[in-house]
């Protein structure tokens, strides 16, 4: 075998590798924080609400992050704008890249939400990736609920805090959520929707509460209502709760 041959077929053979290493790279350019998932409300009433998520440089070298809108659906009426670094919309545009962020700093997708004092539910999906690696992408999703007059009245802190011990998680959740760090796994849960109406009481099993029956095939927000009673008699750990399709997103 030829030496060139040799070069050749040793390259083939130290391609995968390279390739992988090549990947890790580029995913592990940037980090978002706070989360990948905003889950916020607001009253009818309000004036403006901003949800941001900021992407985190962790490379080398300045980079220019690239979005691209999934899906933006929100009620009828509200005022939705967005901004990104280097650049604030008139709407929400399909896609932009914003100015290079310098290594540490970070990029960021701002939304500016006016509900206008029209009650109901907003949500929104992108993806972020440094310019040109689409391979390394990630989702963040904008999840907002406006309350309607009297919805507020629950009180989605937990009524005795320092009795409180635990949380739900995943979320947002799919198919299943738990309840975490308490003994008593087999609680009673009283599901709201996003308006305060009452779906449904249900038992955990385990710690475990199963949200298939709860699916609608699109986005939505529950509120869970945790009780160590027969049945809940007050808001003691109640938590919004984000509940995305099986499939689709």
């Amino acid at each position: 075998m030829s030496r060139s041959i040799c070069k050749l077929f040793y390259s083939f053979l130290l391609f995968p590798a390279v390739l992988a290493l090549s990947i890790t790279g580029v995913q592990a350019q940037f980090s978002l924080t706070p989360t990948d998932s905003l889950v916020v409300s607001a009253p009818a009433d309000s004036t403006i609400t901003i949800l941001q998520i900021d992407a985190v440089n962790e490379a080398a070298d300045s980079v220019a992050f690239t979005w691209r809108s999934i899906e933006s659906t929100f009620t009828g009426g509200w005022d939705v704008n967005l901004c990104d670094l280097g650049e604030c919309y008139d709407g929400i545009p399909n896609s932009a890249t914003m100015i290079p962020a310098a290594p540490g700093a970070q990029g960021y997708l701002k939304l500016l939400v006016n509900p206008l004092q029209i009650a109901g539910h907003g949500f929104w999906h992108f993806w972020i990736y440094p310019e040109g690696n689409l391979d390394a992408k990630q989702d963040l999703y904008f999840d907002m609920d406006v309350l309607v007059v009297g919805v507020d009245q629950l009180e989605f802190a937990p009524v005795h805090a320092s009795q409180v011990v635990g949380h739900w998680a995943p979320n947002p959740a799919r198919n299943e959520i738990r309840w975490t760090g308490v003994q008593d796994q087999n609680a009673s849960v009283q599901l709201f929707d996003a308006n305060g109406r009452l779906l449904a009481t249900e038992r955990l099993q385990g710690g475990s509460l199963n949200l298939e029956p709860f699916q609608t095939g699109t986005p939505q927000m529950l509120i869970l209502v945790r009780s160590s009673k027969t049945e809940p008699v007050d808001l003691t750990g109640a938590q919004r709760l984000l509940l995305l399709p099986l499939t689709g997103l």
